[in-house]
């Protein structure tokens, strides 16, 4: 009986933590004050040859990075959003989508929660097309690069 209490307890501790975070999410993605940076450029194959292109856009102000969406289109069109909060990796949100006809056709979609580096819920993961730990470490790689940058 005991095991159940507990195992229940965490459950409804992580839907929590994700209520949270969703709501932190929000909350960065309605504030005006922050101010949207925007870069881009070519996806080549190894022969150097041209496939695709990306964007990166991030959400910063003073206290540093708060959001930031890489955006990549080749065959496909993958789109990861990382959310951060004190210089930590609280989301991440994975899209592929396809053209069909005349509009993108998802795919796959992933969203990873994230509390003091540890993985709280992950909802969609597919390992064909996406896992946590990936995504995670991905987040923190474009917070490494968008700091170092920053100088």
């Amino acid at each position: 009986m005991l095991a159940i209490v507990t195992v229940a307890s965490f459950g409804q501790k992580s839907n929590r933590t994700a209520e949270r975070i969703d709501s932190i999410c929000l909350s960065i993605d309605t504030n005006k004050n922050l101010v949207e940076g925007i870069s881009e450029g070519t996806v080549t194959n190894k022969r150097g040859k041209t496939i695709g292109g990306f964007e990166t856009r991030d959400l910063k102000d003073n206290d540093g990075l708060h959001r930031l969406r890489y955006v990549m289109s080749t065959d496909r069109t993958y789109t990861t959003t990382y959310y951060y909060k004190e210089k930590k990796v609280i989301k991440a949100i994975g899209r592929i989508e396809i053209w069909d006809s005349d509009h993108l056709k998802l795919i796959h979609s992933a969203q990873y929660y994230f509390d003091n580096d540890v993985l709280v819920t992950a909802t969609g993961e597919i390992k064909e097309f996406s896992n946590s730990a990936h995504f995670f470490e991905e987040g923190q790689k474009f917070q490494t690069d968008f700091y170092a940058n920053k100088r």
